[in-house]
């Protein structure tokens, strides 16, 4: 679980310029730089489930209860719930401002749908 964590924060750094964090076995993105992990996503086609936010103060992380997305009832193909969910979580992201330092994503993505 941790190599996949690891694995997807680099992914994540390879095209995000902004705050990063591995917090266990979780991957958590910078607010302000989430929406560029919505376009990596959509380019890979996955399906954004939701996600959820938190605020840190480098020694604890605190989930925000006021900050929890579930896109999981979006229906369609799979190409059409990966558009459809990633429209809805930048829609979503647009207007938490202010919001959470940090929000972390599940997403299903189409390899481990087959596996």
């Amino acid at each position: 679980m941790r190599a996949r964590a690891v694995a997807e924060l680099e992914e994540l750094a390879a095209v995000i310029n902004g705050p990063l964090m591995l917090w266990s076995n979780e991957v958590f993105v910078g607010l302000e730089v989430a929406s560029e992990a919505i376009a990596l996503f959509r380019s890979r086609g996955d399906v954004i489930l939701g996600f959820e936010g938190f605020n840190t103060d480098g020694a604890h992380l605190m989930p925000q209860m006021d900050f929890i997305t579930d896109f999981s009832s979006i229906d369609g193909t799979w190409l059409e719930r990966a558009e459809r969910s990633a429209d809805a979580a930048s829609l979503v992201l647009s207007n938490w401002r202010p919001g959470p330092q940090f929000v972390t994503f599940v997403i299903d993505r189409l390899v481990e749908a087959r596996a």
